[in-house]
């Protein structure tokens, strides 16, 4: 049953492989014909480059080698193999990973970025491979109980996230990071909670 589910999903995410190609909403037909040019361009360099941060356990981190490993790193390289592939993953910081489409530093992004209005205006998604919910995480003795609590409070989070746009909602003081690794080093921080599909 477990490998009818990575097949199943392997076939979902092929059919909207490209996760976050750059393109506007109103040329669907233009956008149609771009995604089949891109993947034609892929297939000829015989590459899938992913842009992932490598810093975000369990989804893409270094292991005690210093190997890319998780569960997204697994997951665009079994993409990459079914289109005749190999995956090259081009690790960056969060903040200019999705920037990174724009000036084709890759052709993907595996990274659980969450879907938003704004970046739906500018990029394509697959289906959810995961839903990420957000819980607040403080330091045992911390003052804060609620969201409420946030208000004028330091909230680490990278600047360009939608956690970091939340937590300013929320009134709190947003520390910039680097990613999830660095924003666990600081008092209050946004925890990533996912169930798998």
């Amino acid at each position: 049953m477990k490998k009818n589910k990575i097949v199943w999903l392997i076939s979902f995410l092929l059919v909207g492989i490209f996760v976050l190609i750059g393109c506007g909403q109103s040329e669907k037909a233009a956008d149609n014909q771009e995604n089949v040019d891109s993947l034609a361009a892929i297939k000829k360099a015989g590459t899938l480059k992913v842009g992932i941060e490598g810093t975000f356990p369990p989804f893409n981190f270094h292991d005690e080698k210093d190997q890319l490993k998780g569960f997204e790193v697994e997951l665009a390289e079994a993409v990459a193999k079914k289109i005749g592939v190999k995956a090259e993953f081009v690790e960056t910081k969060w903040d200019s990973l999705i920037a990174g489409l724009d000036v084709n530093k890759y052709d993907v992004v595996f990274n659980n970025v969450s879907v938003t209005e704004e970046r739906q205006k500018k990029y394509d998604f697959t289906n959810p491979y995961a839903y990420s919910h957000a819980t607040l995480a403080v330091k045992e003795d911390s003052e804060i109980k609620t969201l409420a609590d946030l208000k004028g409070k330091k909230s680490a989070q990278t600047v360009s996230s939608n956690y970091a746009q939340d937590a300013e909602k929320l009134g709190a003081e947003v520390v910039p990071t680097d990613g999830f690794a660095q924003s666990i080093d600081v008092e209050i921080f946004s925890l990533l909670t996912f169930k798998m599909l």
